[in-house]
């Protein structure tokens, strides 16, 4: 039996980012957006009866706080009445609420005539994060010495697209180790831009020789980074070692005297 409707979705926008044109009437069509945004997605219905018909649009799958709105050049429509072996375009824009969740989500647009007879056509929006921090250099290795302090920097990128308040960051280091943070958070980051932050770490006297690995990420109001890490090379303070020099020195002096004098005896 012949289908009386078709539905296809010939392309896709991302308002705001670039535009992928293609098209499809079989399989699903899949976008990345931001919460905020609006997806549009171009769609073409036919009537492909010998008698006008009209449609009524609908669709479902997406949570109910994404308002979905169709338009053919003009207001929102419920319905849409096609002249018999014709066709029509039309908008489908699925507004995407700032505080969205990331994740996949799935839907479908349907198309229903005045006789039950209906279409429909899969789709899917990933929405990813409005808030993005990295960390897109850091200082890897570090040479260091019992008993002494080392600094290491990193340089952080605001890859998200909105604003990034109070960043700092966060610093795993051994029990015993001093952490000394920047006194002064980044207050302010935009979208795009770079800033860098300094660390200070003591090690205390106490420490063996060991390679010990610091993880650190960096923490912002909404979001946070990836961690990385830092390997230290520590070694014992040779200052410590002069004492024990000293002591030997002294007690191979003593003995050497003690034998001279008993010697002469």
């Amino acid at each position: 039996m012949k289908n009386l409707i078709t539905i296809i979705i010939f392309s896709q926008i991302f308002l705001g980012d670039a535009i992928t044109t293609c098209w499809s009437d079989s399989f699903t069509i899949n976008q990345n957006i931001k919460p905020g945004q609006t997806a549009e997605y171009s769609l073409e219905i036919s009537n492909n009866s010998n008698k006008e018909q009209s449609f009524k649009l609908s669709s479902d799958g997406l949570p109910k706080l994404m308002n979905i709105s169709f338009t053919a050049n003009g207001p929102a429509l419920k319905s849409i009445t096609i002249p018999a072996n014709d066709r029509t375009q039309l908008t489908a824009a699925v507004e995407v609420p700032i505080n969205t969740k990331p994740g996949k989500f799935t839907g479908r647009f349907t198309a229903v005539d005045s006789k039950g007879s209906s279409s429909s056509i899969p789709f899917s929006m990933n929405v990813t994060n409005i808030h993005s921090l990295k960390i897109i250099s850091w200082t890897t290795t570090v040479q260091a010495f019992s008993g002494q302090d080392f600094n290491f920097e990193v340089e952080i990128l605001n890859s998200g697209i909105s604003n990034e308040s109070n960043i700092t960051i966060i610093v795993d280091a051994p029990a015993k180790w001093i952490v000394q943070l920047p006194r002064i958070k980044i207050k302010n980051l935009l979208p795009g831009e770079k800033n860098k932050m300094s660390v200070k770490i003591l090690i205390p006297s106490s420490q063996v020789a060991v390679d010990q690995i610091i993880k650190f990420h960096i923490k912002s109001d909404f979001t946070e980074s990836t961690k990385r890490e830092l390997t230290v090379h520590v070694q014992k303070n040779p200052v410590f070692f002069i004492p024990l020099g000293i002591i030997a020195l002294l007690t191979i002096i003593i003995v050497f005297v003690y034998f001279k004098i008993k010697g002469r005896r």
